[in-house]
């Protein structure tokens, strides 16, 4: 929620109109005379997602045009009320077919906990141990095609190859003998944060390269991506190990990852 307003009329607003959103259901608010565009920036920050994943609506021409000029990797949306044919804009922004049934308003909720708590410990060990950290990281199933397909789709930041999988190319992987396929599921002290990520690895007599590579944002600097990159080098022992990493904006921060930790880079 991103408004130039006082936060004694939102929080007035909130109590008297007969909206189905209500406060509880914004996991992040900067309610203040700023502008929208450094607020914007903020929130994004604060979640940890890239600006391109945020759809700004409101009805000033003004607003709209401010984000187009400072945030132009936003997408915008004039509000037409009380016409509101700006729904259908909004609707073909989304997919049509719901994803996975994950109520991310509660994940970001509890990363927002993590976050905090992660400030008393001095290393990412300390901080997992003390969150009861336990994750499984395996060669993925058949059930868990439609979510890794999912995260390769929504992932852009840990995405080394920048690969976006179908459903039945992950079906169709799992399949055959020719790729290994791994998935990694996280859970701890705040909850259940499901799939988070996996890696497409094809397999040759003598060599494996790693073709995707993906880690949600959501568990960033907890050392995942290593528990990951070693279970493969487990799953590939005796092969010659390289990985797919093609250069973009938003994945610079992993452009020397697999370097880093002994895998040729492609």
């Amino acid at each position: 929620l991103c408004s130039r307003n006082e936060s004694e009329y939102i929080d007035e607003a909130f109590a008297s109109l007969d909206m189905p959103l209500r406060k509880e259901h914004f996991i992040c608010t900067r309610i203040n005379r700023r502008d929208k565009a450094s607020n914007l920036k903020e929130i994004a920050a604060k979640l940890n997602l890239c600006l391109d994943s945020f759809v700004f609506v409101d009805d000033s021409d003004y607003e709209i045009g401010l984000i187009q000029a400072l945030l132009p990797e936003v997408e915008t949306v004039k509000a037409d009320y009380p016409d509101l044919s700006s729904m259908d804009k909004l609707k073909r922004l989304f997919h049509s077919q719901p994803l996975q049934d994950i109520n991310r308003t509660q994940l970001y909720r509890e990363q927002k906990e993590r976050e905090k708590a992660k400030r008393q410990f001095s290393t990412v060990e300390e901080y997992n141990q003390s969150l009861d950290t336990h994750y499984t990281c395996a060669i993925a199933t058949a059930d868990q095609a439609t979510r890794i397909a999912e995260l390769s789709q929504r992932t852009n930041q840990c995405n080394l190859s920048g690969a976006r999988y179908t459903k039945e190319q992950i079906e169709s992987f799992l399949s055959c003998g020719e790729y290994g396929i791994l998935s990694l599921a996280v859970t701890d002290t705040y909850g259940d944060m499901g799939l988070v990520g996996a890696a497409v690895v094809r397999l040759a007599e003598k060599q494996a390269v790693i073709e995707g590579f993906f880690l949600s944002c959501r568990v960033f600097d907890r050392g995942f991506e290593v528990v990951l990159l070693d279970r493969i080098k487990e799953m590939v022992a005796g092969k010659a190990l390289s990985g797919i990493y093609l250069p973009n904006e938003k994945n610079r921060r992993y452009c020397h990852f697999y370097e880093d930790n002994g895998v040729a880079c492609l």
